[in-house]
């Protein structure tokens, strides 16, 4: 207290001292005004008078421009023809004595002639005119001409020329063509000297009152120069005065300060301490990752580099045989356990953008968006049901389309190029333009624009192109199963984009969901933008607070912005959090709500990859998956409606098979039709749990897997030995297992049964009539009477499928006239 007061004293008195230094400097600074309102009073003079004189001068601008504008039209063409004339027209002469007398030249002595026109008059110098033609300068002699310099006697000379009413820009015109300018030159020369002599006087009056303005001017620049200094040591004085006024102001706020700083500390805390544990336990994390990131990144490389072109099954062998441990227990490379490259690769919220953008909810898919976007190669995908295209699609705004059969495709490429845009070749073959090859291999080299800005550029045709920021490349290809040669494997990251069943099963639930609950596939839409907002919003105020935290240096407590921008992120994710638990919650409730149709989106689903097999029976049989959503939406609109969910899923169902079968059938041959039921029951019965794996294989392949030399001989009354291979290769099976021993007991129900005429309507032996379901029943036909299979399989079709669906309806021209467009024209 003592050294404050002892301070406010000395304030106090340097006070006093300013205010009687402030006083006189103020009178001095009232004198410098008045000085200065004087000074303006006659500047305004002078400026008025100078304006006057030039507003007279102007009057002779017009004439000055056009003899300028005259001289202009004069080339050197004219000047050239007219040093080639001997005896020139006597106009020409004259004006040429005019502009001798104007720059000066020597003329002949005064001698008189008559003129062409009768008219007495002096002698032109046309021997000094050539001389002074002569010189290539001549024109621009006339054009850098100070027309200022211009005297009383040589106009008084110019005055018998100018008087002559031949003399005009008209008749010189008319006798001398282009040269005809001089002529105005000369008379505008004159011009201006009459109109500058008038003002001679008013420039002398003006330099006058100039110079007077500069001594006054020169005055007042003494006084403000002594006012400066009586500032500055006012300033000095003033210095003083706020140093023993901050020192008593920083004693005052000296315990205020403190309680500031206990303050902040208590609200750093108070900010920090719900991410201690969470940064606890993440820090731990991060430094076991930081461990494991060599073995991750390589990892995460196979992945990028390997993977692309194979199905869920190779990727997964691939990624074991690099991740997971070998037999001794001992992994093959160092790593995060049950790593997954994706996760590794791609944060969560960006994997969330791109469901909303139409990439497959499926592993494989998102394997396949993670290669595309992650992989140092551009990406070259395999996309027979163009889903890769309608994601890159929505995912690239801006993006530019072409294909190698486009007129434009060279200016397409070039255009994406220049502005730095997206681009999306599609429908490639298996050879590509050989002119890309610089692209695909990003051979770009560094350079400079004209503003010296470094640039990418590279070579595509005749030339190099500049590679703006934001060019990138996606190609695509309708090939189901390309052959690439190994160049393009090297050039590019080739990736199967072709739909799963799961891929495809999400997307039809999304699209029976849109035309049964409407409002609540729009609901879950947003809702999944809502919660992908979300976190990408948490992730960036994580990422904002501890690069704000990384940068900080000195005392945290001093660093007012960082506590605010703590106070605004804790806020921030606590509302964020709150918003997305509730949000998932009622997505939760929503995808439950969804999975009440999942039965319509799975069948869906296995009728499609029903249909694509087909084309391996014959190519003609090839559907796409845009004419298969047609007969999937199709099959929800013709369905019988009903109140109840259950039932009128069910009839969504039997629509649908339908649907599908009356249209593929009639494109089918005879032969086939039968097999495509087959089929059908088949696929269907597998992912129903109508029939296993196990049986299914024991179906299709028999006892061709078997040795048989370790079969043993057959039973005497068995057709053929391929018969008790079928037994024997049964046993492997769960129902079947105990069948060889059935048979080799001597059972005569079993013998009875097996040389029967039609053993599929005959009721099975023992235990399996009670226990087989109808496809096992199929199956032991398939084993030990295969001649009347056919007639095994219609019967199992009928019991699964329906009986329409084993004998083909006549062709419904109507039908298919109704199903048919402009197009999608019918193939006959």
């Amino acid at each position: 207290e003592a050294t404050l007061a002892k301070t406010s004293a000395k304030v106090s008195e340097m006070l006093e001292i300013i205010t009687q230094q402030t006083r006189a400097a103020e009178e001095k600074a009232n004198n410098v005004e008045l000085v200065k309102d004087q000074l303006a009073v006659q500047a305004a003079e002078v400026q008025s008078e100078k304006e006057e004189a030039e507003h007279e001068l102007e009057a002779a601008r017009p004439a000055l421009m056009e003899a300028i504008h005259a001289l202009e039209t004069i080339k050197n063409d004219d000047i050239a023809t007219l040093k080639k004339l001997g005896n020139p027209p006597f106009l020409i002469k004259r004006i040429m004595d005019g502009v001798l007398i104007l720059l000066g030249n020597p003329l002949l002595g005064v001698q008189w002639e008559t003129d062409p026109h009768g008219k007495f008059g002096l002698v032109p110098s046309w021997t000094f005119a050539k001389l002074m033609i002569s010189d290539i300068r001549f024109l621009q002699t006339l054009i850098d001409f100070d027309k200022d310099r211009v005297t009383d006697e040589q106009c008084e000379l110019l005055m018998p020329y100018i008087r002559d009413p031949d003399f005009t820009q008209q008749r010189a015109e008319k006798s001398c063509g282009s040269i005809a300018g001089l002529c105005t030159w000369v008379r505008a020369m004159a011009f201006y000297h009459d109109i500058a002599k008038s003002v001679a006087p008013k420039r002398e009056r003006l330099r006058v009152a100039e110079a007077n303005l500069r001594r006054a001017t020169h005055q007042l620049n003494t006084t403000e120069k002594d006012l400066a200094e009586r500032k500055v040591e006012l300033a000095r004085v003033k210095a003083r005065y706020q140093e023993a006024a901050e020192e008593m102001q920083r004693l005052q706020d000296s315990a205020e300060e403190t309680r500031d700083k206990l303050a902040t500390a208590e609200s750093l805390i108070d900010g920090l301490d719900d991410e201690r544990s969470r940064w606890i336990t993440q820090s731990s994390e991060l430094e076991e990752r930081l461990g494991n990131l060599v073995g991750d990144v390589c990892s995460s490389c196979v992945f990028l580099c390997y993977c692309g072109p194979f199905n869920q099954e190779f990727r997964t062998l691939i990624w074991d045989s690099f991740c997971k441990s070998d037999g001794g227990g001992s992994r093959r490379m160092s790593g995060t356990p049950e790593l997954k490259a994706t996760t590794f690769l791609v944060a969560e919220h960006v994997v969330g953008a791109w469901y909303l953008q139409g990439l497959p909810v499926d592993d494989l898919s998102v394997e396949n968006g993670v290669i595309a976007t992650q992989s140092s190669r551009y990406p070259l995908l395999i996309d027979p049901q163009s889903q890769a295209k309608r994601w890159i699609t929505n995912k690239e705004p801006g993006l530019k389309v072409t294909s190698l059969a486009k007129k434009t495709f060279r200016a397409d490429v070039q255009a994406a190029l220049h502005d730095g845009r997206p681009l999306l070749l599609e429908d490639v073959e298996e050879e590509i333009d050989p002119s890309l090859d610089p692209i695909l291999e990003k051979r770009f080299a560094k350079s400079h624009d004209l503003s010296g800005n470094p640039i990418l550029t590279v070579s595509f045709g005749v030339g190099e192109e500049e590679v703006a920021e934001g060019f990138t490349l996606y190609i695509t290809t309708k090939l189901a199963n390309p052959r690439f040669p190994p160049e393009i494997f090297s050039k590019l990251g080739v990736v199967d984009f072709t739909v799963t069943m799961k891929g495809l099963e999400d997307q039809l639930l999304g699209t029976t969901i849109k035309a049964e609950k409407a409002a609540l596939e729009e609901d879950r839409f947003h809702l999944k933008e809502e919660i992908n907002s979300c976190r990408a919003i948490i992730q960036g105020c994580e990422e904002k607070l501890l690069s704000r935290l990384g940068e900080a240096t000195g005392n945290l407590l001093e660093d007012k912005s960082l506590i605010t921008v703590l106070s605004e992120t804790k806020r921030t994710v606590h509302e964020v959090a709150e918003k997305l638990k509730s949000a998932e919650e009622t997505e939760t409730k929503i995808d439950h709500a969804r999975e009440e149709f999942r039965p319509v989106a799975r069948q869906g689903s296995i009728l499609y990859f029903v249909l694509t097999e087909l084309a391996q029976i014959n190519r003609m049989y090839h559907i796409s998956l845009a004419q298969f959503l047609k007969l999937f939406g199709r099959s929800l609109t013709t369905a019988d409606p009903n109140p109840y969910p259950a039932r009128r899923i069910q009839n969504i169902l039997i629509a649908l098979t339908d649907t599908v079968y009356q249209y593929v059938q009639r494109g089918l041959y005879v032969v086939h039709k039968i097999t495509f039921s087959l089929l059908m029951a088949l696929k269907l019965g597998l992912h129903g749990k109508g029939l296993t794996p196990a049986e299914l294989s024991l179906f299709l392949r028999g006892g061709s897997t078997v040795d048989p030399s370790s079969c043993g001989k057959r039973l005497p009354w068995m057709a053929s030995d391929a018969v008790w291979h079928n037994v024997v290769a049964a046993r492997d099976t769960t129902f079947f297992s105990s069948l060889s021993g059935y048979l080799t007991a001597g059972d005569p129900e079993w013998r009875g049964w097996y040389d029967s005429d039609a053993p599929e309507e005959m009721p099975l032996p023992r235990v399996y009539e009670e226990r087989a379901t109808p496809f096992q029943r199929l199956l032991l036909i398939r084993l030990l009477r295969e001649d009347r299979l056919v007639s095994a399989v219609r019967k199992y079709i009928a019991s699964t499928l329906g009986p329409q669906y084993i004998q083909a309806p006549p062709t419904d021209f109507e039908a298919a006239w109704r199903e048919s467009a402009r197009d999608q024209p019918l193939v006959c």
